[in-house]
């Protein structure tokens, strides 16, 4: 009843270039979710908690949670951060406080400046920082087409969005090449 009661309709799934995998769930009130999740929770520390029963998430919120079956949490900002292992967590975290975050590169401003910002489902991949990940998932002749110089190495960031409006069905692809602006040697001399 928790989550039926205090999450949004937003969720999202990512996996770092370590191929670690974290989930996140938009919450309409992170404090009063903290509290009611209390009794199905053990603490792990201050900030992170694991969930005492296997397949909370699963239960709720289907497939795309299936992985995650006894997972950490924390709450940050009204959003569930759920992770297989503490330690993620715990680097999630100090990438958070520190402001290391990926809205903070240029390549994903730039790209993202680029799409629509609403869909039903995105994918946003760095190629550079996904490499591993590509290797590992896709079938060796297209990784090889990625990671060629006359392929798509140059490209660093891939983005795919689906959405749907009643009867039709949209999707924006978008390979980008985020170039570094040039500052003018009377600005870079200061």
């Amino acid at each position: 009843m928790i989550f039926t009661t205090y999450t949004k309709n937003q969720f999202i799934l990512f996996q770092l270039s370590t191929t670690e995998k974290l989930g996140a769930i938009s919450l309409s009130n992170g404090e009063k979710t903290k509290q009611l999740l209390l009794d199905v929770s053990a603490d792990y520390n201050e900030d992170i908690k694991v969930f005492k029963s296997a397949d909370i998430l699963y239960s709720y919120f289907g497939e795309p949670f299936k992985k995650f079956t006894r997972p950490y949490y924390t709450i940050v900002d009204n959003n569930l951060i759920v992770a297989n292992n503490a330690s993620t967590l715990q680097s999630f975290l100090n990438d958070y406080k520190n402001n290391r975050l990926l809205i903070q590169t240029p390549q994903y401003l730039d790209a993202v400046n680029q799409i629509s910002t609403t869909s039903n489902v995105s994918y946003y991949i760095n190629t550079k920082n996904s490499a591993d990940i590509f290797r590992h998932n896709i079938q060796l002749n297209f990784y090889k087409h990625l990671r060629a110089d006359s392929g798509l190495k140059s490209f660093d960031t891939f983005c795919y969005q689906m959405s749907s409006d009643k009867d039709k069905f949209i999707t924006n692809l978008l390979l980008n090449k985020y170039i570094q602006p040039e500052i003018p040697d009377s600005l870079s001399n200061r």
